[in-house]
């Protein structure tokens, strides 16, 4: 008898039931998803520099929720004028809580925020836009170092539809609460004046990939064990003292993209096995062994 694995649109999970005629295995197929642009439901701000250094504070930061003429302002020193709330740099303003649920087999394509801002003078720049990851700031700085406008003639946009700001994110991560966006302005003028900045609104929006289904595969062989092996980042294939020749090795992701290769023309196979997996993110993978013109496909969970 054999296995064949069905891919459960619901559960995200690979199951197996027996069947007794062979069928190849088949690429899993990827569909794409957006999510946003959402509105945070949770504002603030935090000083992330020194104690004598934390940035001027923003006022009525509440006010970045919505796109309605009402704003959030700092007012800052001029350049390199620096002492506790008196400073040419602000504090961070925080925007989370954007309620994002995205699915828990999804795999996040990119990331894009967008602020609409202004200010009074032509010497403000981003001092930090980065995204939040539980409440801390992670990835890439993705500051502009253009002046900001004087009037808000539109949204600024960070990232885009393939950008995931040099972090491998997770749903979880994404729909937690404390996901968001971390945002500062610097005022590069030496004259002391009134120079203020203004943001009316920030908005986030998703890119990410479902497997849409993964059509049939048969197990053919039942004397290979594979697993993943955590402490030593690799994936362990252990072959029975019945197991039938392999030829080849791959690795797929959810996706249905394959990740790794091997082919090995005398048809054996080591009795242990070890595969590197230190440059595959977390998420499900089929290994498939290949010989003598069957396959059999284990399913595999990579955590970190």
């Amino acid at each position: 008898m054999k296995k064949k694995f069905i891919y459960d649109k619901v559960t995200g999970l690979i199951t197996g039931i027996c069947i007794s005629s062979f069928i190849p295995f088949c690429h899993c197929l990827s569909q794409s998803g957006t999510q946003g642009p959402l509105s945070p439901d949770s504002a603030s701000e935090q000083a992330y520099m020194c104690l004598a250094c934390r940035g001027t504070d923003w006022s009525n930061f509440q006010n970045i929720k919505i796109a309605d003429g009402q704003y959030a302002a700092t007012e800052l020193e001029p350049d390199s004028q620096c002492f506790q709330s008196s400073c040419y740099y602000s504090r961070g303003l925080l925007a989370e809580n954007f309620g994002f649920t995205i699915p828990s087999n999804a795999l996040i394509m990119g990331i894009k925020a967008e602020v609409l801002k202004s200010a009074n003078i032509d010497s403000l720049s981003d001092y930090e836009v980065t995204l939040l990851q539980y409440g801390d700031p992670v990835g890439m700085n993705k500051a502009k170092p253009e002046f900001w406008p004087l009037s808000s003639l539109g949204y600024t946009l960070y990232g885009d539809s393939s950008d995931t700001w040099g972090v491998n994110w997770t749903p979880l991560q994404i729909d937690s609460s404390t996901f968001g966006l971390c945002f500062a302005v610097q005022n590069n003028k030496r004259v002391q004046d009134s120079d203020i900045a203004y943001v009316d609104h920030i908005r986030m929006t998703v890119f990410y990939k479902t497997p849409e289904g993964i059509t049939e595969h048969q197990s053919s062989d039942d004397n290979y064990s594979v697993y993943y092996d955590c402490a030593g980042q690799a994936i362990v294939i252990n072959r029975g003292e019945y197991a039938s020749p392999v030829s080849e090795i791959n690795i797929y992701n959810a996706l249905g993209q394959k990740v790794f290769a091997k082919n090995r023309k005398n048809c054996t196979v080591m009795p242990t096995e070890k595969i590197s997996i230190l440059n595959l993110h977390e998420g499900i993978y089929l290994v498939e062994l290949t010989g003598n013109g069957r396959s059999d496909c284990r399913k595999i969970l990579i955590t970190r």
